[in-house]
């Protein structure tokens, strides 16, 4: 399955009806799963918040369990919703958001490095931020299948 731009807007290209079937069997299996991964990014991000100034005030050893649980609810969440892989991808376009964010050389770099920082504490520490990009993925991919489908038949 192959992807091609389409107005700034990735489509899927699909080589066969079964492979559309497939993603958008894929697709809703991962889109019934979304009211517990949100529910568990909630509570991870809760607690990434909390340990995270907790840690940063020398907390004690509760923030750096908090911290943990974090970091552990925002794999759970991944895991869930369409692994980790695609929660990076999403992190990965809000750094480039922010290297196109200011296009002046030398302080593009510096806000590059900010946002690949502040995208690595929203994969880790809030997934809710991540999880809402993700979501949105698979909705295009579910709605590509099925026009996709819907044009084979007719």
């Amino acid at each position: 399955m192959a992807r091609r731009k389409k107005v700034e807007v990735e489509v899927l290209d699909f080589s066969s009806v079964q492979e559309a079937q497939s993603t958008k069997e894929k697709c809703e299996q991962k889109l019934e799963k979304y009211p517990l991964a949100r529910l568990i990014a909630i509570i991870a991000s809760v607690c990434g918040v909390i340990g995270g100034f907790g840690m940063l005030s020398g907390g004690s050893s509760l923030f750096y369990f908090l911290f943990e649980m974090a970091v552990f609810g925002a794999i759970a969440t991944y895991v869930l919703i369409g692994g980790l892989g695609l929660g990076v991808r999403c992190a990965g376009k809000i750094a480039v958001a922010g290297w196109y964010l200011i296009p002046f050389f030398p302080i593009d770099i510096f806000v590059f490095i900010f946002a690949f920082i502040f995208a690595l504490y929203a994969l880790l520490l809030m997934p809710i931020i991540i999880l809402r990009s993700v979501k949105k993925k698979i909705q295009e991919d579910l709605r590509d299948a099925e026009s996709y489908l819907a044009e084979q038949v007719v």
